[in-house]
């Protein structure tokens, strides 16, 4: 092999790891889209539900890590922007499930 072909070999090799990170990097965007997504109709939901009144603490950490992970969205910090999501996902969750308890708490004590 002559000098050009060990140039054209590096230089077809930093094409293809360039290629691949931004394949990685449209697939954790896409990923943190759909998270958040889903993150914001659990919200939604617990709102709706009444969790606002019922589990405060959860609802506000919900809401608040779901605007941090559309700002980290925003900033492309895509991983972060993923975790933040599942935690204010998770949170609704959780609002949801004590609400849910309560009411069958207090459903119980009548009867």
């Amino acid at each position: 092999m002559n000098k050009y072909s060990n140039y054209l070999a590096a230089a077809f090799c930093v094409m293809l790891a360039g290629c691949a990170g931004m394949n990685s990097q449209k697939r954790e965007a896409k990923d943190a889209s759909q998270v958040i997504s889903s993150a914001e109709a659990s919200v939604r939901a617990a709102k709706l539900g009444g969790a606002a009144s019922c589990a405060v603490t959860e609802m506000r950490l919900a809401e608040s890590n779901l605007q941090l992970a559309k700002s980290n969205l925003e900033k492309k910090a895509y991983g972060l922007a993923l975790t933040l999501g599942r935690s204010a996902d998770s949170n609704a969750a959780a609002a949801v499930k004590k609400c849910e308890d309560a009411r069958a708490r207090a459903k119980a004590k009548k009867k």
